[in-house]
């Protein structure tokens, strides 16, 4: 099912960080991201361990 990154992303961080239990039973699941989405998450990724170094 479709769904706009701008509609799930604030629902995933606030589930996130007050711990909410229903996310832990989702954190084996797999989502498909566009091949654009998935470039930039790993440039992303790749700039945080930069910067915590």
């Amino acid at each position: 099912m479709p769904v706009a990154i701008r509609d799930l992303v604030p629902l995933l961080v606030d589930a996130f960080q007050t711990d909410r239990t229903w996310l832990k039973d989702f954190e084996r699941e797999s989502i498909q991201v566009t091949p654009d989405l998935y470039d930039v998450l790993l440039a992303y990724q790749q700039l945080r361990r930069c910067d915590a170094a």
